[in-house]
Parts: C-alpha cells; sequence; structure tokens
C-alpha cells in the first residue's frame, strides 16, 4: 500500500478509493479465510490457499464485494477452475464438473467427488449466481463449440 501513497502521478483522491478498496479486500481474504478454519474448503490443505470471490469483483455491489459469503478458500487448481466456470457446486455443496474440464480433471487432481459441508445459505446464493453466470456460460460455450465443429465436419 505504500506505493499508492507515496506515487506522485496519482491524485490524492485516487490514492485514498485504492487504499480503501486494497484494505477491504484484506478484510474480504481474512474473514473468508477464518471461515474455513484457513484451509482450502475442498481439500483441508493449509497451504498456497486463496479467498476467492463466487460473485467476481468486476460484476458484484460495494456490499457483496466485502461479504465473506461471497467468498471460497481453495487451492490453486480450484480456485482457476472456479473463476473459468469449469466447476461450480450444487446447492448441496457436490461439485458439478463442466465437460471442458472432464478430459483433464484427473491430471488437475479433481475426482468430481468433491464436497464443501461448510456453507451458509447466504453461500447458497451467491453459488446459484454462479451456477447461472459463470459455469452455465461455460456449458453453453462449450455447446456452441459442439455445434460448430459438427457443422464444420459436415461441410464438403
Amino acid at each position: 500500500m505504500i506505493e499508492i501513497v507515496r506515487n506522485p502521478d496519482v491524485p490524492a483522491t485516487t490514492k485514498l478509493e485504492q487504499l480503501q478498496i486494497r484494505i477491504g479486500q484484506q478484510r474480504f481474504r481474512r474473514e473468508v479465510l477464518e471461515f474455513f478454519d484457513n484451509k482450502c474448503a475442498i481439500t483441508g490443505s493449509s497451504l498456497l490457499i486463496r479467498a476467492s470471490h463466487i460473485k467476481p469483483w468486476r460484476v458484484a455491489t460495494n456490499e457483496e464485494r466485502l461479504n465473506p459469503a461471497n467468498g471460497l478458500a481453495l487451492s490453486p487448481v480450484y480456485d482457476a477452475a472456479f473463476d473459468l466456470g469449469l466447476i461450480s457446486f450444487r446447492p448441496d455443496g457436490q461439485i458439478m464438473l463442466s465437460p471442458r474440464i472432464e478430459a483433464d480433471s484427473a491430471a488437475l487432481g479433481i475426482t468430481g467427488d468433491e464436497k464443501i459441508d461448510s456453507l451458509t445459505d447466504e453461500h447458497f446464493a451467491f453459488l446459484d449466481w454462479h451456477r447461472k453466470n459463470i459455469f452455465g456460460a461455460s456449458m453453453a460455450n462449450t455447446m456452441l463449440q459442439g455445434t460448430l465443429r459438427d457443422k464444420a465436419a459436415q461441410r464438403p
């Protein structure tokens, strides 16, 4: 944060906004990790854990951005797969796999049997949004790519 304060090219009001964002992000991370006992919600590992937004920062309201129920503590592979919509979670916490990840899931250590048990109703609301808007978009993109491949294969 000190680099923000010391940057002479950034106006004071912008510095204040950037500092407030960083402080909020740190609080969000701390609260998400504390909720999951500083362990990945899936693997239970305490190494390399990320506090991942369920509803991404870019589309969330200010309140949603800082709400710890809009977060999951995930190891890097699960975090990246979740952000890309390659995985999501059902209302019972069971993992869902996109067809785009199935061929590589074993190599990534994703079995399809994973489940998150410690979720609240508020988490489920955010996960519903993720299933419809991130995971669902990934599924639709996969189906569209398959249709385009099929049509291309039918051409003489």
